[in-house]
């Protein structure tokens, strides 16, 4: 799950987590002109905090794994996939179950409820492309107000804005 990648798209260079590296694979974008139909728009993180401030309708997903999630996020957003999905996936990291949870099904099973005009940012890392690689499946979903935010986590950061800091665990009892 933490395994990093190098990617190239044409002229793009970058990091891409093992994790959106799998749904690339199993959705064949890890073609180039897969990639190249159609782009993801990316939106500045100061875009994204006046639709905060304004209370704007829209969905925020981190794109990194559920631990960095836990640790800090930016206030009011979600991880894309479905709880299940995430329990799944640490349990096949343990070694418990023999089979990887499918990360484009659970995104399939997560987006069905959602109206495809809606408007959904997607971040990650500063320097990481998962954010831009999910933008891209949701696209190919059907989703039509999909937006990547390229700067990433650490430069909401460093402006301030609200983050959430650690997440309660659940005791079992």
């Amino acid at each position: 799950m933490g395994f990093e990648g190098i990617f190239i798209v044409g002229p793009k260079v970058g990091k891409i987590t093992f994790f959106w590296a799998s749904i690339l694979a199993l959705s064949g974008a890890l073609c180039v002109p897969a990639l190249a139909e159609e782009l993801p728009e990316a939106v500045s993180i100061d875009e994204v905090r006046r639709l905060q401030v304004e209370k704007a309708e829209l969905i925020l997903w981190d794109a990194r794994d559920k631990r960095s999630f836990d640790d800090t996020h930016i206030r009011g957003a979600e991880l894309p996939l479905g709880e299940d999905f995430y329990k799944a996936s640490e349990l096949y990291a343990k070694g418990f179950v023999p089979q990887e949870p499918d990360a484009l099904l659970a995104l399939k099973e997560r987006t069905t409820t959602i109206d495809r005009s809606k408007l959904i940012v997607t971040y990650c890392n500063r320097n990481c492309k998962a954010s831009e690689v999910l933008a891209t499946q949701l696209l190919k979903l059907g989703f039509s107000g999909v937006r990547w935010m390229p700067e990433g986590l650490e430069s909401w950061e460093e402006k301030g804005y609200p983050v959430t800091i650690g997440v309660p665990k659940l005791r079992d009892s």
